[in-house]
């Protein structure tokens, strides 16, 4: 499995800690794809632009645009993508 911070650029905008309990901002190209993964603290993803494809275990995929927001419980195995630039 790719690590996701090593494949693409990232920063922490609030405090590191063992548990992972802190705030990661991602910035990912249209078509980014990354695989099924999980972490053991909650995660939430939050989309400033363009649009993201995500799926967890057990749930279908949802497409989320800018302003979206999805909640991952502890240890839930998550997915996404990142979609391609719309053009008019």
């Amino acid at each position: 499995m790719i690590h996701i911070y090593r494949s693409y650029p990232w920063r922490a905008s609030a405090g590191i800690s063992r548990d992972y309990t802190t705030t990661f901002l991602l910035k990912a190209s249209a078509g980014c794809q990354v695989v099924p993964h999980y972490y053991t603290a909650e995660e939430q993803l939050v989309v400033i632009r363009g649009s993201v494809i995500t799926g967890m275990q057990g749930m279908r995929d949802v497409t989320l645009t800018a302003g979206g927001v999805a909640v991952m419980p502890g240890k839930a195995v998550y997915w996404f993508s990142c979609s391609p630039p719309t053009h008019p």
